[in-house]
């Protein structure tokens, strides 16, 4: 049956008008306009920074960790590193705001090594803030290598490419 000829109270005809495009993501004179995943994208980013910061006193603030132990310097190996990632996630979510075509290559490359460093702390901290942690990492990267997204990267005419 032909939603023309035969239409139904749950069906309807979508006019190419209303279908999504990219065109409606490049900047207009006076604001910047973005998908919603896009700025979920960028809280998402926002968050793993922030949960960085947290897993650094996961690992600092140890009391199973001796001081001057070899584990203590592994600890601060690894609580370096994740301050590193919580600034990058940062400047991510800076980047993805604007749409800024480098920001996909950061935020992959830093959220792929904030998954690395959420295993490694996998026993430290509880299991919940880990877990919701990893899903949002991998979230984060699924949805920006995605080739829609990538799309929208590509195409904003905005830049500091």
């Amino acid at each position: 049956m032909s939603q023309t000829h035969h239409g139904h109270v749950f069906e309807h005809q979508v006019l190419p008008a209303s279908t999504p495009s990219i065109d409606h993501v490049r900047s207009m004179p006076g604001e910047a306009r973005r998908p919603i995943g896009i700025t979920m994208l960028t809280a998402a980013a926002a968050a793993i920074g922030v949960a960085s910061l947290f897993e650094v006193g996961t690992w600092l603030g140890a009391p199973d960790i001796g001081s001057g132990s070899p584990m203590a310097t592994v600890a601060g190996i690894v609580a370096v590193v994740l301050v590193n990632v919580a600034i990058l996630e940062f400047i991510f979510a800076y980047g993805v705001w604007g749409l800024r075509t480098w920001a996909t290559r950061l935020g992959a490359g830093a959220t792929i090594t904030a998954i690395g460093l959420t295993l490694l702390s996998a026993g430290r901290g509880s299991y919940e803030a880990h877990t919701l942690s990893l899903l949002l990492e991998i979230g984060t990267v699924w949805y920006l290598l995605s080739p829609r997204v990538q799309a929208v990267f590509r195409s904003h005419t905005g830049d500091g490419a």
